[in-house]
């Protein structure tokens, strides 16, 4: 789902009741952390706001990590509420088989209350 425009967020967060954002502290390190590293340039700038979008605004932790040692972050699917997540190296795991055969996906960040008591099952391929 890497989600590659503004538009996407804009529409989130003005859509969802702000407590509702699922934002941890290990979030807000790493963005700042990203940040202090980054050197000023045009061509590079709208990456590491977008990248940084992502890691505020979908649940992330420190030790919740895929295969290749990539970030989880967390989405839901607005048809069906099912939530998934995914990794910076496109990694995904679904948390109900029926994500998959969705064909009319609408994708939207797993919010607080999505995200309470929800299993993730394991790479369904």
């Amino acid at each position: 789902v890497k989600i590659d425009n503004f538009s996407f967020w804009i529409n989130e967060l003005q859509n969802i009741d702000h407590s509702e954002i699922p934002m941890t502290k290990h979030a807000v390190v790493d963005a700042q952390k990203s940040w202090s590293e980054y050197s000023s340039s045009r061509t590079t700038f709208g990456n590491i706001l977008l990248d940084t979008c992502e890691k505020l605004f979908t649940y992330s932790q420190e030790d919740d990590l895929c295969s290749t040692q990539g970030q989880f972050y967390y989405y839901k699917d607005k048809n069906t509420n099912l939530v998934f997540k995914e990794s910076v190296f496109g990694c995904i795991e679904y948390a109900d088989r029926a994500m998959k055969k969705s064909t009319d996906t609408q994708f939207g960040i797993a919010l607080i209350s999505d995200l309470h008591g929800v299993v993730i099952v394991n790479n369904l391929y």
